[in-house]
């Protein structure tokens, strides 16, 4: 996923000058069904992997420990987000060249052309920063960030809820949360935009919700050993998304769009899971696997590195086609980068501390 999802945003932005190649690759990813969009697996993964992590604690009788690990990861991923922010906008600021080809590049990009307030942070950088740094104006690619912030501040006290018996209750509402979403014209966006000029994220929360919710109780059952078996839960799933889609159809809700992770999108994610899951009981891929180890220094890296090249958009659109993919393919290797710098550092403490 952190692979295809780099490629997805170079060849969005830096590398967009590769003519058939960009066509498909932004149908396949923003079209109706979304797949190759990988966003739906991060914030799946984020709360399988928090409901193993943090379960285990809570089970444990840890729950003080569960909230100061969660806090402090929260604190992690926020520092991270604000130093792009802010790097960013002393970039945008500083730099009139590389203004022009964020605003190219948005002009060019037909999932960005309607999308309220998409250039604000490029005109106002510092009071889009600002905006940012308090989740109001959520700028394309680091806007992962301030949804997965949020839904690991919630973590402990979603597990406790798991802990004390009403996992139908939360499941349900989440469910209910989800249907009501597609129904949602942005309300919450057009009062904030009567006083300010906000910009939200590429997913709505409130829809993409169903889908940490679903993993953190995954992983909480599995730590448990009360996880039943994948295939029934893959069959229920799409017995509900069945209904849920009837549901939709009948009553005018929306089927389409990717904001709200329309039905299509979890649908599709959904089979994704489950090839994903059958395929790794006879295959593994430990160079893939290196990278989803150190995810998220990998996924700020491609961040960073993605803007950083948007600096070199007409070089980078000049060359020959031939060059353009040895250079996609070269920016891509580097993502290895980070993620062996870590594995190193981490070998390292284990062995002092042995």
């Amino acid at each position: 996923m952190l692979l295809s999802m780099a490629c997805n945003h170079l060849v969005g932005f830096p590398f967009i000058a590769m003519g058939i190649f960009y066509q498909w690759l932004m149908n396949a990813a923003y079209g109706t069904y979304g797949f190759l969009s990988n966003s739906e697996g991060f914030f799946f993964l984020a709360g399988l992997t928090a409901g193993i992590v943090y379960g285990r604690i809570l089970l444990q009788g840890k729950e003080e420990e569960v909230k100061r690990r969660a806090w402090k990861r929260v604190w992690q991923m926020y520092s991270i987000y604000a130093l792009l922010l802010i790097g960013l906008a002393l970039f945008v600021a500083f730099n009139r060249e590389y203004l022009a080809n964020w605003k190219e590049l948005h002009s060019l990009i037909w999932v960005w052309v309607d999308q309220p307030g998409v250039h604000y942070f490029l005109d106002h950088p510092f009071s889009g920063c600002a905006m940012g740094l308090v989740f109001l104006y959520q700028l394309s690619f680091v806007d992962l960030f301030p949804v997965y912030i949020v839904f690991l501040a919630l973590t402990p006290w979603l597990l406790n809820r798991l802990k004390n018996g009403q996992v139908f209750y939360l499941l349900a509402a989440s469910i209910l949360c989800y249907i009501g979403s597609q129904y949602d014209p942005g309300i919450i966006e057009q009062l904030f935009a009567a006083y300010l000029p906000v910009k939200f994220g590429w997913f709505r929360i409130s829809s993409v919700q169903i889908l940490f919710v679903s993993g953190l109780t995954l992983g909480y059952f599995y730590i448990r050993g009360q996880l039943p078996s994948v295939h029934r839960i893959f069959l229920s799933a799409l017995i509900l998304l069945v209904a849920i889609y009837g549901l939709l159809a009948l009553t005018q809700g929306n089927v389409h769009s990717c904001h709200c992770l329309n039905i299509f999108r979890l649908g599709f994610f959904s089979f994704k899971a489950y090839g994903a899951f059958l395929l790794s009981r006879f295959l593994t891929f430990r160079w893939l696997a290196l990278l989803g180890k150190h995810s998220l220094a990998v996924f700020s890296y491609h961040i960073a590195l993605t803007f950083f090249l948007i600096f070199y958009l007409q070089e980078i659109s000049a060359l020959p086609m031939p060059l353009k993919f040895a250079g996609l393919g070269l920016a891509l290797a580097t993502l290895w980068l980070p993620a062996y710098y870590f594995e190193r550092k981490k070998a390292k403490a284990l062995l002092v501390a042995t």
